[in-house]
């Protein structure tokens, strides 16, 4: 735990608009870097007045076309236009530093966290999209893992209706194979009334068992792979 006992704040953005072995600072660039797990690694950004802090979930890391370590999160986790410190779980200092989006190419709803030497995030292997109708897992740093079914396929997005609370944005969503194929953003909003307090209230009946499971919405991690290669080299820890 953080020695200044910082509190963890999980956002809820506009409701449901955008609902939802340790290194050393010295490390040689060269040493081979601890894997954090996705998914239930937490991300947290940007230190706000009175200790508090956005937590999310790593979704994947891998590497740009340099060697540096990367960690892919939701990017309505962090502020979108500059770079601010990143810490993995419980970390007393920054792991890293959030990649300002206009760095990226793309418009998706997702950010990537620049490592110090020493730290790394696995991936699991990466995979586009299954079937509709397909049984997909997420595994969040909140809820853990949860499945359900895919009802849509876009060019970017997954829809399914599969159980996310705040702090899983960011974390992966496998198919069948274990394979990662998206990573979490938000409550299908096209899915959700019209009246935000009634979106609201549905999305929280959600998260708490009361009611039934809305549909959420994945970011495909082919559509990001293919933004970071073109941008940074991206290559997956594999």
């Amino acid at each position: 735990m953080n020695p200044r006992n910082r509190g963890l704040l999980i956002l809820a953005p506009a409701l449901l608009a955008a609902t939802v072995a340790t290194g050393h600072a010295n490390a040689p660039a060269t040493a081979a870097p601890a894997l954090d797990p996705p998914g239930t690694t937490m991300i947290r950004l940007s230190e706000l007045p009175g200790g508090l802090e956005f937590g999310c979930s790593a979704g994947f890391g891998g590497r740009d076309r340099s060697g540096m370590q990367l960690v892919v999160t939701a990017r309505h986790c962090g502020p979108e236009r500059r770079s601010i410190p990143a810490y993995l779980g419980d970390s007393h200092l920054p792991d890293g530093w959030l990649v300002p989006s206009t760095v990226l190419a793309g418009n998706l709803d997702y950010s990537v966290v620049r490592l110090r030497p020493g730290r790394a995030v696995r991936s699991d292997p990466l995979a586009g999209p299954p079937a509709v109708g397909s049984t997909v897992c997420k595994t969040g740093r909140m809820s853990g893992t949860t499945c359900g079914p895919v009802l849509a396929v876009t060019p970017t997005a997954i829809i399914a209706r599969v159980k996310v609370v705040w702090g899983d944005s960011g974390s992966p969503l496998r198919d069948a194979k274990g394979r990662i194929i998206a990573i979490t953003s938000r409550a299908d909003s096209a899915r959700m009334p019209a009246d935000q307090r009634r979106a609201f209230q549905q999305f929280v009946g959600s998260m708490t068992g009361i009611s039934r499971t809305v549909a959420a919405l994945f970011v495909r991690a082919d559509a990001i792979v293919a933004d970071l290669r073109s941008t940074v080299g991206f290559r997956a820890n594999l």
